[in-house]
């Protein structure tokens, strides 16, 4: 038999070994489920994505933040406007406007919660855990969601399946520090996620326009980081009008892309509850006094862990530029067939795009004054990071593009591991038992929610010492006076007491005076005014941080004359996070009440 002969002979046995049952091809890419089949990539990609959700699902749902945006998002749906002030302390600057540009966050934290709450039914406490339970889930989406669409940019722009996992993992990893606090930034964060997607294609359609512009305007009434979604899409319009000019890129996409920067600031602009006035309201915020004076907005320290981030993606970074130029001396000049439509580089950008210049220049200097701008660090040095690795694949010689076969086999089993996998998430737990998981494994530490149920049942079953001295305060369970708590403990509280209860501070510090902020500062630390300033805000409990607050602490023991500590849990071994650990002290009684308490029914 000739070789001419045996040729198809061999081509039909190969066939036939990827055909099963009636003949099904499962490599066919012809066959209508073709737009679904997979990639091994694809696969470990679903894989590292359920993953991450499983694992963040189960974290404890951070303390500050989520609780005082939930108590504003049940306003909102419960009266079906957005506040015009301040609605949960008296001590607030209540006479000036609240500027509302995360109103969709605040009201989806809300929702969430109350869809959790009802699914549980049952008691208070019941409900409690049922509405943690589902904020849990949503965090854990929208962290998914933020690395999910991070892998969607990479895999759009290099065209390589593992170089997007190896961007999942890193970014993951970089923002560990991160991975913690549910607040509005979230919603930002998945937003900029899906803006470099966006921007990661080789062209830009109308289809793209109408898609950046609707991004923009929902995240500008979401949370205050649309500006800098604005910056960086201002950077890429400037980028490709210089590449559309110079012949690096399609003038046509280019054009596009203008339009939709133009489109975006007219819908930020007009679309939201304030106007064009809403640019105002934001930079007014980022220049409040309060807001500089708190450690997340202070210049970047080295010794934390996001300057341990910050030094070791930076590090990261100049290795790889130091390979790329490398190979560009030794005259590697392999080209890279396309790029995407922002990312066109010359010699006189050194070979790296004229954007991740710009961006890094940016990004850089903004993370090293302000803490908080570290999670937007991340997202952006694993998108440049990603696009230099297949740079230098590219220059060696061995580009970073999948070469395995697009397969319905590899779609089945993405489809059963992340089902398996869900499996054991915790909304699944909670509906093979029955019932949620109690807040005692759910809430971290240091929510002060069994402070709470004291203060309104008072029945002495989480601290007996203060359920006693509210009893002796008020047998008719009035609430005592006002609260001294530290801000991160007041958040909750904002929540749980709706407004009515009498606390001092809680995390929305821009709401506050300079002055009230100063003597909130001042009684933590235990300054010499500390008795003074209780004195004249009316306190007669005191909440705060143990460890947090050694200086307040040890001025409560010196005033044992005046004050009485009910609850130091320093040193408690059984938290694990020192700031969990609860100082509790009340102002002692007058002679007249230090009677025998009633006693709970």
């Amino acid at each position: 038999m000739s070789t001419q002969e045996e040729n198809p002979s061999k081509t039909q046995t190969q066939a036939e070994s990827d055909a099963v049952g009636a003949g099904i091809d499962f490599t066919d890419p012809n066959s209508p489920l073709a737009r679904y089949y997979l990639r091994s990539s694809h696969v470990a990609l679903a894989i590292v994505l359920a993953l991450i959700f499983v694992v963040v699902g189960y974290m404890r749902l951070w303390h500050t933040d989520v609780w005082a945006h939930a108590a504003y998002g049940r306003y909102i749906v419960e009266n079906l406007r957005l506040p015009e002030h301040e609605l949960l302390c008296d001590l607030a600057e209540q006479h000036l406007p609240y500027a509302n540009y995360q109103w969709i966050s605040q009201a989806i934290f809300y929702l969430t919660y109350r869809l959790g709450a009802w699914l549980a039914g049952g008691n208070e406490l019941r409900s409690l855990a049922g509405g943690v339970e589902a904020l849990r889930a949503l965090f854990a989406l929208l962290v998914t969601l933020r690395i999910g669409f991070l892998g969607a940019a990479i895999l759009r722009m290099t065209d390589s399946g593992w170089l997007a996992v190896a961007g999942v993992v890193l970014a993951t990893l970089l923002g560990l520090p991160n991975l913690s606090v549910l607040r509005p930034q979230g919603f930002g964060e998945v937003y900029f996620a899906i803006l470099l997607f966006l921007l990661s294609g080789s062209a830009f359609s109308w289809r793209s326009v109408i898609a950046t512009a609707i991004l923009m305007t929902i995240w500008a009434n979401s949370h205050g980081s649309y500006l800098i979604g604005l910056a960086v899409l201002g950077a890429a319009v400037v980028v490709a009008a210089l590449g559309g000019l110079t012949g690096k890129v399609e003038r046509a996409s280019a054009a596009r892309l203008a339009v939709a920067g133009i489109l975006s600031v007219i819908g930020v602009a007009l679309l939201n509850p304030h106007g064009p006035w809403l640019f105002l309201h934001t930079l007014d915020l980022a220049k409040h006094p309060n807001i500089a004076d708190m450690d997340e907005w202070k210049p970047l320290d080295f010794a934390t862990p996001w300057g341990v981030v910050f030094l070791a993606s930076t590090g990261l970074l100049a290795l790889t530029l130091a390979m790329h130029w490398l190979l560009r001396l030794l005259g590697r000049t392999g080209p890279i067939a396309s790029f995407p439509l922002v990312l066109w580089s010359a010699k006189y950008t050194l070979y790296v795009p004229l954007l991740h210049w710009i961006l890094l220049l940016l990004f850089a200097q903004q993370t090293l004054q302000h803490t908080r701008f570290t999670p937007w660090w991340v997202p952006f040095i694993t998108w440049m990071l990603a696009w230099q690795w297949h740079t230098v694949f590219d220059l060696l010689g061995r580009p970073a593009v999948d070469r395995d076969v697009l397969s319905l086999r590899k779609t089945i089993l993405a489809v059963l591991s992340v089902i398996v996998l869900l499996l054991w998430t915790a909304p699944a737990t909670w509906l093979m038992n029955g019932s949620p998981a109690p807040v005692e494994k759910t809430m971290h530490e240091a929510t002060p929610w069994r402070f709470f149920a004291e203060l309104t049942h008072r029945t002495g079953e989480h601290y007996p010492a203060l359920a006693d001295w509210l009893r002796r305060y008020d047998p008719e369970n009035k609430l005592p006076g006002r609260i001294f708590c530290t801000e991160t403990q007041g958040d909750y509280l904002a929540w749980a007491g709706q407004g009515k209860l009498p606390i001092f501070m809680y995390t929305h510090v821009h709401l506050f005076s300079p002055r009230v902020w100063n003597d909130c500062q001042q009684v933590k630390m235990g300054s010499a005014l500390w008795s003074d300033i209780l004195d004249r805000y009316g306190v007669d409990i005191v909440l705060a941080e143990a460890e947090l607050c050694p200086g307040l602490r040890q001025r409560l023991q010196q005033a044992s004359d005046r004050w009485e500590i009910v609850v130091d849990e320093t040193g408690d071994r059984r938290k694990r996070d020192r700031r969990g650990r609860i100082l509790i002290a009340v102002r002692k009684l007058p002679a007249d009440k230090a009677n025998d308490a009633p006693q709970p029914e």
